[in-house]
């Protein structure tokens, strides 16, 4: 059998231990700790007393010393060496590794680089990085008075490019953190430069309509046909001023985490009606029959009416916008199992099959046709936003020259669906910002004996009952939404158990002449150490238990 060599032996170590280096070094986050695993496993490798890791400050051309084992910390702190100075600058400034048998015989030796020297051998290489120097690893003091060889000299050089590699991953990442840093801070200026001269823009544009509409009633003397017909295009581009204006301000809430809805039970057939009536005399002048198809039995549903009619009113005018006289469009309303749907198919000049995947982008402008209508393409990124934050979808099928199909489908939310998701939106946003979040059960006793009254009495009772409870919250953010089998339930967002006691206790004056046994439940976070969920829970039995 072959026997191995002691220098095979010894390389076979190195190689396994340079292996390990590289795998801590690489599953380690920070610099320092990076450098401090090559730092030691240096001196234990190389059997020294003192090693050093210096980098170079390219500006100054000097070298300091930024980890170091076995030097003092004054050698540490106030060491400096100039680029070509010493054996550490003279290994900086030419880029090649140095290895010295005897600094007593070397002139680029100088004893004030490191205090007590136990051999007169060392070693220091560059720190290297696409060619360019960054630094010197030194090794000294040898611990059995050895002379260093070649084969430090190659363990070490092996040590300084995983040093290095650290080194220079460090440096690209805390520049990519300030990068990012300094991005949020230009898009928050952004955002706030655009909400505030969005809002600056409001009150001279409420100024102009006002003397404009002052103007044609004739308040200001006879006007003619002539200048009625030019005060008219002049309302037209203020309505898309304050319509961009409007996109601005939403763009600026969306960017900032503020874009919020106030869902409400309503009718969307009604909505969808009322933005059909609006664009009818638009899609008479231009030429486009206007349909609409839809059961007007079409179940209520909680949603947001002023956002969503902002949605329908943005698909319908697009597919008028881009469908060329003699077309059509066709609005559609329609529901499939719990969720409806609302589509606007055209026959319009359609959209590309790569256009079509960058639609629903911010300042997005597709079109180039005589048809198009310069903005600012903000229109489609808003609505995919508000159907977003519906728990809804937004999607378009299209092929070029053939028109174009819109189709936006949200959840149709029950009373008790509606409030167990508004309960974990507000948790969500109370267990973010470490606020309170209440949940007040009212339990109307005697709710058995009132249905004895009759049922329409029964019904007033318990409507009038929650009516007083919504008029005696504090906040628009604070929700009463169900009041089956004799309970009422309300939250209270932001508000601590001190706050729902003081709901309670003015629910009561306000129905103490009702015929009503009152008892309350009343569930708070973080006050009785209570999670988020708990409430939800306790919500979740009130609402569906006993079914």
């Amino acid at each position: 059998m072959k026997r191995v060599s002691t220098s095979s032996q010894k390389q076979l170590l190195w190689l396994s231990t340079l292996y390990e280096i590289v795998r801590e070094v690489n599953s380690t986050l920070g610099l320092k700790s990076a450098l401090k695993i090559i730092l030691t496993k240096a001196t234990e490798l190389l059997k020294v007393e003192r090693a050093s890791l210096m980098l170079l400050d390219p500006a100054e051309k000097i070298l300091k010393i930024h980890l170091a084992m076995g030097l003092s910390p004054f050698i540490v702190k106030n060491t400096r060496i100039k680029l070509g100075e010493g054996v550490s600058g003279w290994v900086a400034q030419k880029g090649r590794p140095l290895l010295i048998q005897d600094i007593s015989k070397d002139k680029r030796f100088r004893r004030k680089e490191g205090g007590r020297y136990s051999t007169n051998s060392l070693l220091s290489v560059p720190l290297k990085v696409k060619g360019k120097t960054i630094g010197v690893l030194n090794v000294n003091n040898k611990k059995r008075k050895e002379v260093f060889t070649q084969a430090d000299l190659k363990l070490l050089a092996a040590l300084s490019d995983e040093a290095a590699i650290a080194i220079q991953n460090a440096r690209l990442y805390d520049e990519l953190v300030r990068a990012n840093e300094r991005l949020k801070e230009l898009d928050k200026l952004k955002s706030n430069f655009v909400a505030s001269v969005s809002h600056e823009l409001r009150t001279p544009l409420g100024i102009i309509r006002n003397i404009l509409f002052g103007i044609r009633q004739e308040m200001a003397g006879t006007v003619s046909d002539k200048q009625r017909e030019y005060l008219l295009l002049v309302e037209d581009n203020l309505g898309r001023l304050e319509r961009l204006i409007d996109n601005l301000l939403d763009l600026s809430k969306m960017e900032a985490g503020r874009f919020e809805l106030k869902k409400e039970r309503g009718d969307f057939f009604k909505v969808v009606q009322k933005v059909i009536d609006t664009f009818q005399k638009k899609s008479e002048e231009k030429g486009v029959a206007l349909g609409f198809s839809g059961s007007q039995n079409f179940p209520p549903t909680y949603f947001d009416q002023d956002r969503m009619t902002q949605v329908v009113t943005n698909l319908v005018d697009n597919a008028i916008k881009y469908t060329p006289q003699g077309g059509k469009v066709d609005v559609t309303l329609g529901q499939k199992d719990k969720t409806l749907f609302f589509e606007v198919k055209d026959t319009g000049i359609g959209i590309s099959a790569v256009n079509q995947g960058r639609l629903f982008e911010k300042f997005r402008q597709l079109g180039n046709s005589p048809l198009h209508e310069k903005g600012v393409g903000l229109g489609l990124a808003i609505a995919r936003e508000i159907v977003t934050l519906h728990q809804g979808k937004v999607g378009v099928v299209s092929e070029e020259g053939k028109g174009s199909s819109f189709r936006v489908t949200l959840p149709i939310l029950t009373e008790e669906a509606f409030f167990l998701d508004r309960l974990s939106e507000e948790a969500k946003k109370v267990e973010k910002l470490g606020e309170s979040l209440s949940l007040v059960i009212l339990e109307l006793a005697n709710f058995e004996q009132m249905k004895g009254m009759g049922e329409v009495q029964a019904q007033q009772l318990l409507d009038q009952v929650v009516s007083v409870i919504r008029e005696t919250v504090r906040k628009p953010s604070d929700i009463v939404a169900s009041y089956k089998r004799g309970k009422v339930i309300a939250i209270l967002a932001g508000a601590d158990r001190q706050g729902a006691e003081a709901l309670a206790r003015r629910v009561k004056e306000a129905l103490k002449r009702l015929p009503l046994e009152l008892r309350f439940v009343i569930g708070t976070y973080p006050d009785e150490n209570r999670s988020p969920s708990d409430l939800i829970q306790q919500a979740k039995e009130v609402l569906y238990g006993g079914e």
